[in-house]
């Protein structure tokens, strides 16, 4: 496959970094300390909007799985998707001046669902392409590895940008990230450079998209009947079933994390912003350092290994600094040396966190082969959809998880750093750490029934060759 190719793919996932940042880590800190809604009424709309999102992914996927065109399966999806994305987001940080908390909540869950949904219809055809330019086992941790390069390069470059020129330190506002003036001009911002980025990613893969569709083993065509019938030869995999239930439980986990991250930093470390932003943008570059590290070790031991490995070690550096600051063995917010310790632990953390993200994409790649192999077709857009559905709903319902703790531990509203009595704080950082910690590792557990190894899956390779061959003048299923 083309190094060009690659480049253009990847600059797909340039966009989502943008997407990624905006929602992720700013969209709960900004309804609920900016303009004031209860963490139970934005956990709610996140995880409503979310579940919906996930709802449709399967959809999503498998209609691009039975279209036929000129463009291919994925392009018409990938090229409609980005302009309803980019007006969604910036409309959703955007919310009416003075409105009611039924108003706020009620255009908070609005746009949030379209903004998921647009979101959809890129990214879910998005990634069924990346498993369908190659068919190669190691060719797939390539295509990962600049989806991830790509994706936190965006993020790394977002996070630069909002506290660089959007959230910086004013007259009014010690920390900028309470300003609500701020948020709409960001999400413009963002809007602009997603739109951009998707649309070049669309029309730079648009060639080897339809060369490889040529080559395809098509399913039928759309019908609503495929859905469980898909769902059901899926849950008949164990190394599917493993995967799926260890994502699930990962997803819910992060998507806590993610929620409380700007909450712990402003509050519980009472980091400057300049120091948040320091801290964010290690995280992100850990990442961009950590994938050709991952693809590397994707290559030299099986995917499965790599997978959980990473996830242990990246809760062991995100988690680490809380528990051992709740038992008093790390810097506090007087320390000078905070910053600089957080920062080297979300760096390792980022490293090791590319791990599993590199070669979880490879291995449902993977998953696709061994799925055509028993039922003849293809469905890489459904198997994303499906991923896409445990990832959202389960972020969702951390988001949800997050709100109802801020509520449950009655964390105050539009208060500066060091105006939270500690014990509020602790609890805070209980969630966030140890409980988070152990629901982790019992995710980590259930990986052991994935046995989809790198010489099965190349025999499998191997045995689809001879079914094709054998299949190519017959209809197709």
């Amino acid at each position: 496959m083309p190094r060009a190719t690659r480049i253009f793919y990847g600059l797909g996932e340039f966009g989502e970094g943008f997407e990624g940042t905006a929602l992720d880590a700013f969209l709960f800190f900004f309804y609920i300390q900016v303009i004031g809604l209860s963490g139970a009424a934005v956990g709610a709309a996140v995880f409503i909007a979310l579940l919906i999102d996930g709802i449709t992914n399967p959809l999503v996927g498998a209609l691009s799985d039975g279209l036929r065109s000129r463009m291919g399966r994925r392009h018409p999806f990938i090229f409609a998707a980005p302009l309803p994305l980019a007006i969604a987001l910036f409309l959703l940080f955007s919310p009416p001046a003075g409105g009611s908390t039924l108003l706020l909540t009620a255009w908070l869950l609005g746009f949030a669902i379209l903004c998921r949904i647009a979101f959809a219809n890129y990214f879910i055809p998005h990634m069924a392409l990346g498993a369908e330019l190659t068919a190669d086992f190691d060719g797939r941790l390539s295509v990962a590895a600049f989806r991830v390069v790509f994706s936190y390069l965006g993020r790394l470059i977002a996070l630069f940008a909002a506290y660089a020129f959007f959230f910086h330190k004013t007259t009014s506002f010690a920390n900028g990230q309470l300003n609500p003036a701020a948020y709409p001009g960001f999400a413009l911002f963002c809007s602009g450079v997603i739109l951009l980025a998707i649309l070049i990613s669309a029309r730079g893969t648009l060639s080897r998209a339809v060369l490889m569709y040529k080559r395809t083993p098509l399913p039928d065509r759309f019908s609503l009947i495929h859905i469980p019938r898909n769902i059901g030869r899926a849950f008949q995999s164990r190394s599917f079933c493993a995967l799926f239930v260890s994502l699930l439980i990962l997803y819910v986990t992060t998507g806590v994390q993610g929620a409380l991250a700007l909450h712990m930093n402003t509050f519980f470390w009472q980091l400057k912003t300049t120091q948040i932003q320091l801290v964010a943008m290690s995280g992100v570059a850990g990442y961009i350092i950590g994938v050709p590290i991952a693809s590397r070790l994707g290559r030299i031991f099986d995917k499965p290994r790599v997978f959980w490995s990473g996830i242990l070690l990246f809760f062991v550096f995100t988690v680490g600094p809380t528990c051992l600051r709740l038992m008093g063995d790390f810097p506090g917010p007087t320390d000078p040396r905070l910053p600089t310790f957080l920062a080297i632990a979300i760096f390792l953390a980022g490293v090791v966190g590319a791990m599993p993200l590199t070669v979880s994409a490879a291995m449902i790649a993977d998953l696709t082969d061994e799925f055509e192999l028993k039922n003849g077709y293809r469905t890489e857009g459904f198997f994303f959809g499906l991923n896409a559905v445990t990832r959202k709903s389960s972020i969702g319902l951390g988001g949800a998880i997050a709100g109802i703790a801020i509520d449950w531990i009655r964390f105050p509203r539009h208060v500066e750093p060091g105006g939270v009595e500690q014990v509020t704080l602790n609890q805070l950082a209980v969630v966030y750490g140890p409980t988070i910690g152990v629901i982790a590792v019992i995710g980590l557990t259930v990986m052991v029934a994935y046995d989809l190894t790198r010489s099965k899956q190349k025999l499998i390779a191997k045995r689809l060759v001879l079914q094709r061959a054998e299949r190519a003048n017959l209809p197709v299923r």
